[in-house]
């Protein structure tokens, strides 16, 4: 697990500074922490400042942090894989409607399987 953003990012920012795509690296993170803020202001919430990525395996790993009540985890895959959203499991589980608000595309755009499919 490297944290990209947040108090624990200090290592990978370092590293990330003087890479040879320091500009379109730091951009990617940029934009994606300010979607991720907008997408928590629009649903009520409040986005943290940790990013974290696990790096290493062929597929992508099984979320395992475990959420305070109210609060939701976003899964972003940087290969060909479904989108995951984590919810408290202990809330009532979100319709097809609201899980498509809260990952922020259509519902039309939610398929059994493949990209945005629900389990």
């Amino acid at each position: 697990q490297v944290y990209l953003s947040g108090e624990k990012s200090g290592p990978f920012l370092d590293y990330a500074e003087k890479h040879e795509h320091a500009e379109v690296l730091l951009s990617f993170l940029k934009e994606l922490k300010s979607s991720l803020q907008r997408l928590a202001a629009a649903n009520g919430g409040e986005a943290s400042e940790d990013v974290a990525a696990l790096v290493g395996a062929t597929e992508m790993q099984v979320p395992h942090t475990d959420l305070l009540p109210g609060q939701v985890q976003v899964i972003c895959a940087l290969t060909e894989t479904s989108s995951t959203l984590v919810y408290d499991p202990k809330l009532p589980r979100p319709s097809r409607q609201e899980v498509a608000k809260m990952m922020g595309v259509e519902a039309s755009e939610l398929k059994e399987e493949g990209q945005f499919g629900l389990v």
